[in-house]
């Protein structure tokens, strides 16, 4: 398991790493990369949220307690559906919002069962608000809330894989 998530770290950071140099600027949102690349570049866009989401599939089910796999199962499906939206239904759309909330949200739920030691990850946010210009901030928000939600839930794989194990 520690090789797939070492896959899914090298994968998450190329693909956010790359395109924020693409853009030149902290993205809006890891989404809101999607639209920079024009219309050939949405398939890399749904490779890479759906390569992300099943790396995470069986890392993410295997860790959780029996009673509560299901929690893993609608994390991995809000991720996979956020990253297939923006490819069905075009430039804007309610549906790929709600599919990455859910993913945030129920990310989060699992990582508390998994490690809730790494919640301390949050932390951060109070950091980065005092570090960031207020502008900055705002405008980077969901890129932020993005970023800290997944570090978090792969730190309390991490975690789990290489210490509980």
């Amino acid at each position: 398991m520690i090789e797939l998530i070492i896959a899914l770290i090298v994968v998450s950071v190329t693909y956010v790493v790359a395109a924020t140099i693409h853009q030149k600027y902290i993205p809006d949102s890891i989404s809101a990369i999607v639209y920079t690349f024009g219309k050939p570049g949405r398939l890399m866009w749904i490779l890479w949220m759906w390569t992300c989401a099943f790396l995470l599939a069986p890392i993410l089910i295997e860790a959780m307690p029996d009673n509560r796999q299901f929690l893993a199962f609608f994390t991995v499906s809000a991720l996979a559906f956020c990253g297939a939206m923006p490819l069905v239904l075009g430039e804007s759309n309610d549906a790929h919002n709600l599919c990455g909330i859910a993913a945030g949200i129920l990310s989060q739920l699992c990582m508390i069962y998994i490690c809730k030691e790494c919640v301390i990850l949050w932390m951060l946010l109070p950091i980065l608000r005092f570090l960031l210009t207020k502008e900055l901030f705002n405008r980077t928000l969901t890129f932020i809330l993005e970023v800290i939600c997944w570090s978090a839930i792969i730190l309390a794989l991490f975690i789990h894989y290489t210490i509980i194990i």
